[in-house]
């Protein structure tokens, strides 16, 4: 095994991780069907996406049901 992945492997694992938001709004249709299913903004579903977090609750709880991604990823629980 080279010597640069048993140095920078764990690291590089780092910069691969799914941006669960993203998925869930992806799995919903997009920012504009995740906005009018959880009566926000565009903007504010874009601003979750880029701090991959959802900040409330009950918003999360929906997302959750309707995408499929779990309730804690969604809120930055890991």
């Amino acid at each position: 095994q080279p010597v640069h992945n048993l140095i920078y492997g764990n690291a590089m694992s780092l910069f691969t991780q799914t941006n669960q938001v993203r998925l869930a709004v992806h799995r919903v249709g997009g920012p504009t069907r995740a906005a009018c299913l959880l009566q926000v903004s565009g903007t504010a579903v874009h601003k979750w996406i880029i701090n991959e977090y959802v900040p409330n609750v009950d918003r999360v709880r929906k997302l959750s049901e309707e995408s499929g991604v779990s309730f804690d990823l969604l809120r930055g629980m890991k």
